[in-house]
């Protein structure tokens, strides 16, 4: 789950950061101290997750969810607990008051991962919708309808993934891991951290990697060599 934590206190910050890298699930894309450096960042990279604090100097938290152009999840972060209430017009999950204990901070994001995994198929995850037999992508270019058969792997470089089809290539904003939940299992594999790949266009196993019918070549990653060799053996 990709965070952005925006807090003006450093030592809060430093708090903030360490608790993250702490925690398997969350991957830290940015912190800010000031909200009108982090605004354009925000914008553009649209986490699932904000750590906000809510008093800060120049333009308050939730004011500064009102200047984007989406509306991520959020854990504010406050010194006063008469901005909850307030907080919760928002899409807010959770608040945690200064200073902030790793149990707390570990509950609270616990909560937010659980109820991101029970949306799942509902939120199909954000930029991704699917059917028995196709997908549809979402990104700023558009809304695009993808058949299962036609894709024929799947690449994740930072944040964003590229979906390889036989006709063109659509990138969205998704992790990984989270499209191996979209695609049916029975017919694309996780061959790389960075690859999955529809095992009808897998020709050949090389000694460094695999062969594709249009004689891509992508490689395998050691933890996932068993998998391959299984598949070619069944």
């Amino acid at each position: 789950m990709n965070c952005i934590i925006l807090e003006d206190e450093a030592m809060a910050l430093s708090v903030l950061e360490d608790y993250v890298n702490k925690v398997p699930f969350l991957e830290l894309s940015g912190s800010f101290r000031s909200p009108l450096q982090a605004i354009d960042f925000v914008s553009k990279e649209k986490p699932e997750l904000l750590f906000l604090d809510i008093n800060m100097p120049d333009l308050s938290g939730l004011d500064f969810l009102d200047t984007l152009n989406y509306q991520p999840y959020v854990i504010f972060t406050t010194a006063y607990s008469e901005y909850t209430l307030k907080s919760f017009e928002y899409n807010t999950l959770d608040y945690l008051l200064k200073p902030i204990r790793f149990s707390r901070f570990l509950k609270a994001v616990t909560k937010v991962k659980m109820f991101l995994e029970d949306r799942r198929p509902e939120l199909a995850p954000n930029q991704l919708a699917t059917t028995e037999q196709s997908i549809t992508l979402k990104n700023t270019n558009g809304t695009h309808r993808v058949f299962l058969n036609s894709i024929v792997y799947v690449e994740s470089f930072k944040n964003y993934v590229t979906y390889h089809t036989e006709q063109e290539k659509i990138e969205i904003k998704q992790s990984l891991s989270e499209v191996e939940k979209i695609l049916p299992q029975e017919q694309f594999m996780r061959v790389h951290r960075s690859f999955v790949v529809n095992t009808s266009f897998i020709k050949s196993l090389k000694y460094d990697g695999i062969q594709l019918r249009n004689d891509i070549k992508l490689p395998v990653g050691r933890s996932y060599r068993e998998s391959i060799n299984t598949f070619f053996s069944t």
